[in-house]
């Protein structure tokens, strides 16, 4: 009896559990309809669920739900959790098995429930009610305990998620992730205490953002979104340790991080960027990071690391020039520290590593043919690298063969250097010197406009002067260590430059360049340098130098020797100081100079082998040079020995802030101008600050450079000073505050255009004009004039006494511009 009552148990047992096994479909359908049914929600006729008492363990396939029985919000091919049921009841949810397979959705925000997502179009705002009611009913029974969360096995495949955002779209496809023996630690409150896991993960990631970005379509400014698109495949694997405290999160990962990024693209319309990349390894090893909670703790990272990167290139969007192409970079284990403070203003960080190196490295390749690549490098090492935030030093830089291209246009600009970007940012008229600021006597001489040149300068003067009146203010120097620099293959440097007559052409290889012992930290310790190339195949440069340039009055001890230069190569570039041609000649010279606190002081050994001249003009001599002197011709030839050369030895010093080279006899036209000539362009081009307002022009007699002030012109019949001529007045203020011995005549000069004539009069002629115009044209020139004065006093605060005036002149032809010319009196 005993043995069927038992049997009966067992059987009403199995039979039960068998029955809830099976009906467990039935149930979680009528589950979810009791669930979802008001939001009409239902589950797929094809999924199905099945719970395993024996093993704690629910399945789930092909699910999907659905609304209005039609459209899918959310799809998986399956789902396995197994759990154990008995360490629930002490506050520990433990799953032994978690697989999620072929999860797919798109969701969405909703922009009229804040806070609210959608899916497939239906939003979870609808299930808000009911949701808030469990969170209140299980606030109000649940008590304070702490909890343990536990996973020892998830593992998640195929799961395709799509994201809509205002202006953003993101598509992931994680492959794979695997989670293993995650366990999280939360106290009584359900804050995190600690939590480890293993985790290995294979996604790939396509995301697009709109940005309302301000662009220049024929200099009319409109606003349009440009894109910026990312995509990517990353494999990533750790296994960190992480605790929590009230003030920071400590992270520690002692086995090695591994990052693999794949196949990157990303595509930038606002900066003209498409930027691709093939793979880039990363390992991170020891790794200890502590980041704060609050405002009162610090961030620190140590860590070691080696990156490996492959085929890394850069585009303008159009693909018509490839801004940079590197095949690879290696970061050989490499030690990092990063610390930031709270009350730091900058972080300290170090980072330390064996070597550093870049392979295949071009720069500026153009698809047109006749801009030629910009630069190439077979290879860059650096040993022994040390970064800080205070000082940068290495043992040995070497770098491999090299080629690089200058292309000079005729505007003096570097024609195969693009700069992304500035065709869509830059309205096409924001580089143009306006053509009332030129001057149409001596374009030549004009300085090339600097791009955005007030803008620029006035915050660096700025800051500059704060610095000087503040001590306190100094920043502490980087310091700089280059143990040796060399060479390990030919480096070669073309120029073609357009902006002269005829083309200049030159190759300059250098077979040995060399620097040792610069290092910062040690100031007596000398520094030399040594190069020895080719120009043109013939001629031989070959610099040496031994320095202190860390020393409190840094020196330079020079020694350079030419060998067969020829003269008629470069004689664009000198011959408007000369005011002849070089049509043959070579150079041989050996100079030594020393240079200490910018005083240059130096001796020029000079051998000039056949040279022969060609007057630029009839006169032969500019007509500035005084009366009675000997031509330069005539003194060369005077010069000459038997062979047809001229052998000098020229001394010269100066001071480097302050262009000035003394010398004596007939060379002083072509030394001394020739410099000059190099230094006026280079001030121009690169330090003026005012390059509306003044040049510099070149004196034949004195062999100074000359502050020369450029016209200020007038639209015809304006007479008040616009915005944009206020502020010239504003610069050209401030350049005779810098130069306040010098005072300048205001010479007004109004034109035929100044008129009102009728649509049918012919203009005017010196000998047509009556009393009454020329009366007009006079009064309004010197309104001009005063207004013009008046400003720079008012605004500028320049002494009257220093602003002369000229008679008003009048200009009869067509193409003349009312204006004003300003002339320097001393």
């Amino acid at each position: 009896m005993k043995r069927a009552i038992v049997l009966f148990i067992v059987g009403f047992v199995v039979l039960s559990v068998i029955t809830l096994f099976s009906l467990t479909g039935a149930i979680s359908r009528y589950a979810v309809k009791t669930l979802f049914e008001p939001q009409q929600l239902t589950l797929s006729e094809k999924t199905h669920v099945s719970y395993d008492p024996f093993e704690n363990s629910l399945k789930i396939t092909d699910f999907a739900l659905l609304h209005e029985q039609a459209k899918t919000l959310l799809s998986m091919e399956k789902l396995l959790v197994e759990f154990d049921l008995i360490p629930l009841f002490n506050n520990h949810i433990k799953v032994n098995r978690f697989e999620l397979t072929g999860l797919s959705t798109a969701i969405s925000q909703d922009q009229a429930n804040p806070g609210a997502w959608k899916l497939n179009g239906w939003s979870t705002a609808n299930l808000a009610s009911s949701t808030e009611e469990i969170q209140v009913k299980q606030q109000a029974t649940s008590e304070p305990q702490p909890l343990k969360i536990s996973v020892n096995n998830l593992q998640l495949s195929d799961i395709n998620v799509t994201a809509e955002l205002p202006k953003q779209s993101h598509k992931v496809l994680l492959n794979s992730l695997s989670l293993l023996n995650f366990e999280l630690q939360l106290d009584a409150l359900k804050q995190p205490q600690s939590m480890g896991f293993e985790l290995t993960a294979d996604l790939q990631t396509q995301n697009t953002i709109s940005r309302a970005e301000t662009v220049f379509d024929n200099n009319n400014q409109v606003t349009e979104p440009l894109p910026l698109s990312f995509g990517a495949d990353l494999e990533l694997s750790l296994q960190p340790e992480v605790e929590f405290t009230e003030q920071v999160i400590q992270i520690k990962n002692e086995q090695t991080i591994d990052i693999n990024l794949a196949n990157v693209k990303l595509n930038d319309a606002s900066s003209d960027l498409a930027i691709s990349l093939g793979n880039l390894l990363l390992g991170i090893k020891a790794l200890e990071l502590t980041t704060p909670v609050n405002e009162s703790a610090s961030t620190k990272l140590t860590a070691e690391l080696s990156t490996n990167l492959e085929q890394l290139l850069v585009n303008n969007n159009d693909k018509t020039v490839e801004l940079v192409n590197l095949e690879s970079a290696a970061l050989l284990p490499a030690q990092i520290m990063f610390e930031q403070g709270p009350c730091q203003a900058t972080p300290i960080y170090n980072l330390t590593t064996k070597e550093f190196r870049l392979d295949q490295l071009t720069v500026m390749k153009h698809l047109d043919e006749n801009k030629p690549t910009l630069s190439t490098l077979e290879k860059l090492v650096m040993s022994n690298l040390v970064a800080s935030d205070s000082a940068i030093g290495v043992d040995l830089i070497q770098v491999g063969k090299s080629t690089n291209n200058l292309l000079i246009n005729d505007t003096k600009q570097l024609a195969n250097l693009y700069i992304p970007g500035a065709q869509l940012n830059t309205p096409e008229t924001k580089n143009e010197q306006p053509a009332d600021q030129a001057d149409k006597s001596n374009p030549s001489e004009q300085p090339q406009p600097v791009t955005e040149a007030k803008p620029e300068s006035a915050p660096e003067n700025a800051s500059e002067n704060s610095t000087k009146n503040t001590p306190e203010a100094t920043i502490p120097a980087f310091g700089l260590r280059i143990n040796e620099m060399a060479n390990v293959g030919p480096i070669s440097v073309n120029t073609v430059d357009m902006s002269v007559s005829p083309i200049y052409r030159s190759l300059i290889e250098i077979s040995h360049i060399g620097l040792q012992n610069l290092d910062s930290e040690k100031p007596d310790q000398t520094t030399t340098f040594n190069l020895n190339a080719t120009n043109n195949k013939y001629a031989k440069i070959n610099v040496s130098s031994q320095s202190k340039p860390f020393t409190q009055d840094p020196s330079h001890d020079v020694q350079v020797t030419l060998d067969e230069v020829d003269l008629s190569a470069i004689s664009p570039y000198i011959s408007g100081a000369l005011g002849y041609h070089i049509n043959s000649g070579q150079l041989d010279s050996n100079i030594t100079a020393n240079v200490k606190n910018e005083k240059i002081d130096g001796n020029a050994d000079l051998l000039i082998r056949s040279i022969d001249l060609t007057a630029i003009s009839n006169q032969g001599e500019e007509s500035s040079i005084s009366t009675g002197a000997i031509s330069f011709n005539y003194a060369l030839s005077m010069l000459k020995d038997g062979d047809g050369n001229v052998d000098l030895s020229v001394p010269f010093s100066g001071d480097l802030n302050n262009p000035s080279v003394g010398f004596s006899g007939f060379m002083s036209l072509i030394v001394k101008r020739a410099t000059m000539a190099a230094a006026k362009d280079y001030l121009i081009n690169t330090f003026v600050p005012y390059a509306n307002v003044v040049s510099f022009a070149l004196s034949a007699s004195k062999h100074i450079l000359k502050l020369r002030f450029n016209d200020l012109a007038f639209e015809a019949k304006q007479v008040n000073l616009t915005e944009s001529q206020q502020d010239i007045i504003e610069q050209l203020a401030l350049v005779l505050e810098k130069h306040d011995s010098v005072s300048i005549k205001l010479c007004p000069i109004s034109t035929v255009s100044d008129l009102e004539l009728t649509s049918d009069a012919e203009a005017p002629t010196a000998k047509t004009i009556n009393t009454s115009q020329v009366s007009h044209l006079l009064d309004l020139a010197q309104t001009r004039a005063d207004n013009v004065k008046q400003a720079l006093v008012d605004t500028g605060k320049v002494t009257s006494k220093r602003l002369l005036f000229c008679s008003p002149t009048i200009r009869y032809g067509q193409s003349d511009t009312p204006r004003i010319t300003f002339d320097q009196l001393n």
